[in-house]
């Protein structure tokens, strides 16, 4: 497919150069993705070398879309909202079964897993077994929690 240049492409580099080319400005794309302006600039150029093209115009005082710029810009735009598409399906799905052998405290437990869920998307399901590390090598749940010791 992609040759050996295309293959030093990564995903922050797309999301680099779509916030720039949204915003048209460098300062604002490095604001809105919390990293330096050296460091978004360097991103951008190391994207324009992996494609041997200059994708932005920065000849003005506000950063222009080349033609290649404009091009490649449909084309990550799509990747990128595939990919969140693709992040949002798994996250609907993720399950977490958490197993545990005596009656978890009330508002350690209930805080814990709303933070989890919160910020992975995953649910979580309570279930109470009476040996939860035996639980979890047959497959009963992911996940258990013991007592310590």
């Amino acid at each position: 497919m992609g040759g050996p240049q295309s293959s030093r492409v990564e995903l922050r580099h797309l999301r680099v150069f779509e916030a720039v080319a949204r915003l048209n400005s460098f300062t604002q794309a490095a604001g809105e993705l919390a990293i330096t302006q050296p460091a978004l600039s360097r991103t951008v150029r190391q994207l324009e070398d992996a494609l041997g093209v200059t994708l932005l115009d920065r000849s003005s005082r506000h950063v222009e879309l080349t033609q290649a710029g404009r091009t490649f810009l449909d084309y990550a735009e799509r990747v990128l909202a595939e990919l969140e598409r693709a992040f949002g399906a798994v996250r609907q799905r993720a399950s977490i079964r958490l197993g545990f052998s005596w009656l978890l405290p009330d508002p350690w437990a209930q805080n814990t897993v709303a933070r989890f869920e919160r910020a992975t998307g995953a649910t979580v399901s309570l279930v109470r077994t009476d040996d939860a590390q035996g639980a979890v090598q047959q497959g009963k749940v992911d996940v258990a929690v013991v007592p310590g010791r």
